[in-house]
């Protein structure tokens, strides 16, 4: 109950739209945050940094990918040290790999 209250207030305050139920590690880092949304079902397994206005997670038009415990992922997993810039659009059950940049507008509907 409390994570929704924080949701709900920091989308009211911040216009940041950061779902409750996502999987973020520690390490993240939210930069100029306005207009920012991340997915329910995003996770991040080290340091992500994310400047304003993108959208992480959403469909991509394709099925799902099988995790490790054999549930169907629709948004993207994030490894460590990954950088996304303003404006960018990561969709869909993508392996973002570690140590990549993720330049700004750029749209990634597949694995990086």
């Amino acid at each position: 109950m409390i994570s929704k209250i924080i949701w709900y207030v920091n989308r009211l305050l911040f216009h940041v739209d950061i779902d409750y139920r996502a999987n973020i590690a520690g390490g993240f880092v939210l930069i100029h945050g306005l207009g920012t949304v991340i997915g329910k079902s995003v996770i991040s397994k080290g340091r992500l940094i994310v400047y304003q206005n993108v959208t992480l997670g959403g469909g991509n038009g394709k099925p799902g990918r099988l995790d490790a415990d054999g549930k169907v992922r629709g948004m993207p997993l994030f490894e460590s040290n990954c950088i996304v810039y303003a404006g960018a659009i990561v969709v869909g059950g993508i392996i973002v790999k570690a140590n990549t940049v993720i330049k700004a507008g750029r749209i990634v509907a597949d694995d990086t």
